[in-house]
């Protein structure tokens, strides 16, 4: 397992589900394998973790009262949070990820 924390940096081993930041209508979506993201801040009451993505590819649904809008994900701006191999024990928690799914960056 790997612990979360403030700006750890990760690559992703595999496709990884993960969910964009709507409180109100979350969408869900995908990383692509050797993606690599940073922790940006910590965790929220209900302990997601947001990250954004320095390099790699993957797609989102933003969601809306008529349905979704499908969008590629790119490096740069956009906040998402872990899903897919995500333990954590609410509130405010990092929590772990599966070091099957992701592995830190040793840079």
């Amino acid at each position: 397992m790997i612990r979360l924390k403030k700006d750890l940096k990760l690559t992703t081993l595999q496709k990884v589900k993960i969910k964009d930041d709507d409180w109100n209508r979350p969408g869900g979506g995908y990383l692509d394998s050797g993606s690599v993201v940073i922790v940006t801040s910590g965790p929220t009451k209900i302990s997601d973790v947001p990250f954004k993505v320095l390099s790699g590819s993957g797609e989102i649904v933003h969601r809306n009262p008529i349905g979704g809008t499908l969008k590629q994900i790119a490096p740069g701006p956009g906040r998402f949070f872990f899903s897919q191999g995500h333990e954590t024990k609410s509130p405010y928690d990092f929590g772990t990820l599966d070091a099957k799914l992701f592995k830190v960056c040793n840079d």
